[in-house]
This record gives structure tokens, C-alpha cells and sequence, in this order.
């Protein structure tokens, strides 16, 4: 069942191009039922975050992204999430953590995301000592 309502979660999500929040809300309540024992429910939370964020609910989508990362700490990838939601609701601080510890978790095989993390945190650094002045 729980990968069942992994399936349909995707394939929801793939089909919001306009991201309503009708469809966000059958997401989100597609990935509430989902049985939090399995081995991808890190995946599932992050997914939550996501959509918590595209409709506008900030605080829950914290609380989703930190426990994906605390269920699959080794994933740069829910890292960054966490990095970019906090930067998207005023939290540099919390951001700039969150990227560092992408940046540590991600291979020398992935030039591309090593860069990419690098960026964001130059750019948080910038944006920073911008408010600073």
C-alpha cells in the first residue's frame, strides 16, 4: 500500500504543472496515509515539505524536511531542501547549516550538485552581508 501511495504521490506531482492547491492537498493527504515503518518514508516527508511549501505552509514543511533528514541524513538532495525553504522564509542562519551539511554529504562523483551547493551558499553569504549594510 505505502508504495502504492509512493506511485500515486509522483505521478500527481509530475501532472501539477499549474500546482493547485486542490492537487497539492490530494498529495499531502495521499502522504499522510502512508505508513511511516517503511524505508521510504524519507522520501515521503520530503515530498510533504515540498507541497507544504507550495501551499503555503511553511512551519509544517519544516517539520517534514527535518525529519527526512533525520530518517536519511546521508541525502544531500533533502538537505537542500531544507537549506532552500529555510532561505525562502527568512531564516539565513538555519539555511546556510542546512547547505553545509549538503555540501558534506555530496560525493566527488557529483561535481554538478557540489557546485550547486556552492553557489547557494555564496549567494546566502552575499544576500547576508547585503542586510548587514
Amino acid at each position: 500500500r505505502h508504495y502504492l501511495c509512493l506511485e500515486l504521490a509522483q505521478v500527481d506531482l509530475l501532472l501539477l504543472s499549474r500546482k493547485t492547491t486542490p492537487a497539492l492537498e490530494r498529495v499531502l493527504k495521499c502522504l499522510e496515509s502512508c505508513d511511516p515503518a517503511e524505508p521510504s518514508t524519507a522520501i515521503v516527508h520530503a515530498m510533504a515539505g515540498r507541497c507544504y511549501l507550495e501551499v503555503g505552509r511553511p512551519e509544517d514543511s519544516f517539520i517534514h524536511f527535518r525529519k527526512s533528514v533525520e530518517l536519511s541524513p546521508d541525502s544531500p538532495i533533502t538537505w537542500q531542501d531544507l537549506a532552500n525553504a529555510l532561505r525562502d522564509h527568512s531564516a539565513p542562519l538555519g539555511a546556510e547549516k542546512a547547505w553545509q551539511q549538503a555540501l558534506n554529504r555530496v560525493s566527488s562523483q557529483r561535481p554538478t550538485l557540489r557546485f550547486a551547493i556552492l553557489v547557494r551558499l555564496a549567494e546566502l553569504a552575499h544576500d547576508t552581508s547585503r542586510c548587514d549594510r
